[in-house]
């Protein structure tokens, strides 16, 4: 339906504003002198205060502030010395209903704007996960590939030509070798990484008992070298990414054998109930973490210790830490710096509705 330009956007509110403030002003005049009429002038107002532009609600407050004081004219000079006093009144109870309708609509443009404002940055945080995700494919393919490359043509060096080269080409050969092995691993950790910020959650009942016998079957060769005894409470069943809890655990308790003391190691895993959230303890008595150390820990690429004490790229607790926040809860350590660490995370109870296996499997079943 065509409507004319004065009635788009603020018009039709001002149009029936001053319909409003027309029929107040003929009211006003009929009304008994006792009988404040003017403060009806409060409605048209109050309505104002949905327009887009403030002037138009200055408009419409000035303009029932002049009717005010007309409806006056008429009046006996009897009437106008009784009404002196309550016109002004009226006109300034006007003026600040405009004045806080005005304030009201300072604040819905303001939450328009930072609404408009988070869309525009979740648009490009939409873009940026897609530009890591292209990443990850760029990273899991064309950069492992040429240092498989390398790699490969070291090993026939090596092979065929080690008679030929004295210690320290020898030598040459085993830091060049060693160079790749770290870089592969190195990148391989980062795509890790960088999957378990942008890849989707697939959240489902998760037995962390489950979650546990899995890691011990993948650290088994280290768990059997290092002589380890890995000593697990009851854990609980909770709604999480189950690769993700695998990373998670094998993680921090790898970390256990890698960075364990003189006696052989004990890992130590527990679960405690909050009121709205589990916390899960991982416990072991390794060489502990200085206090003064503990905050830059869960940073990427943090190590306390060089490469020639421990192996490692400084990427398993900072993975560690995506992970716990992305399932809702938080983590961190605790250590006297001599008698081994604690690492200590929550998950929360609800992670909203989550479905069984058998849920989903019989969903997926044709009927």
């Amino acid at each position: 339906m065509f409507r004319p330009g004065w009635l788009r956007g603020d018009g039709v509110t001002i149009a029936a504003c001053l319909i409003m403030m027309a029929v107040i002003f003929f009211l006003d005049l009929a009304l008994p002198i006792g009988i404040v009429g003017s403060m009806l002038y409060i409605l048209p107002v109050t309505f104002a205060s949905r327009v887009k532009k403030l002037r138009h609600l200055y408009l419409i407050a000035l303009i029932a502030t002049v009717l005010t004081f007309a409806a006056v004219a008429p009046k006996t000079p009897q009437e106008v010395f009784l009404v002196a006093f309550n016109r002004p009144i009226c006109a300034g109870i006007i003026w600040l209903v405009a004045f806080m309708g005005a304030q009201r609509r300072k604040g819905e443009m303001a939450r328009e704007e930072l609404v408009e404002r988070l869309e525009h940055t979740t648009d490009e945080l939409g873009h940026m996960n897609e530009d890591l995700q292209q990443f990850a494919y760029v990273a899991s393919h064309d950069l492992r590939e040429p240092l498989r490359m390398v790699s490969g043509y070291i090993a026939l060096l090596e092979k065929r030509y080690s008679d030929k080269l004295d210690d320290r080409g020898k030598e040459y050969m085993r830091f060049a070798m060693d160079g790749a092995v770290r870089m592969d691993t190195l990148i391989v950790d980062l795509l890790t990484y960088s999957r378990a910020g942008t890849a989707p959650i697939v959240l489902q009942r998760v037995d962390l008992m489950d979650v546990m016998e899995k890691v011990r079957t993948n650290l088994g060769a280290a768990i059997e070298e290092s002589n380890a005894r890995i000593e697990i409470g009851p854990l609980p069943t909770v709604a999480a990414d189950m690769t993700q809890m695998i990373q998670l655990f094998q993680n921090l308790i790898s970390n256990s054998l890698k960075y364990r003391g003189e006696n052989d190691p004990i890992v130590r895993v527990s679960a405690v109930e909050r009121s709205n959230e589990w916390e899960v303890a991982v416990r072991d008595n390794g060489i502990g973490i200085p206090p003064d150390q503990q905050k830059r820990l869960f940073q990427m690429f943090s190590r306390l210790h060089t490469r020639t004490e421990y192996e490692g790229t400084g990427i398993g607790l900072a993975l560690a830490k995506r992970i716990v926040e992305r399932h809702g809860g938080r983590i961190w350590v605790e250590s006297d710096g001599v008698h081994g660490s604690t690492f200590r995370f929550t998950i929360s109870k609800n992670l909203g509705p989550v479905e069984d296996e058998g849920a989903r499997e019989e969903k997926s079943s044709p009927q």
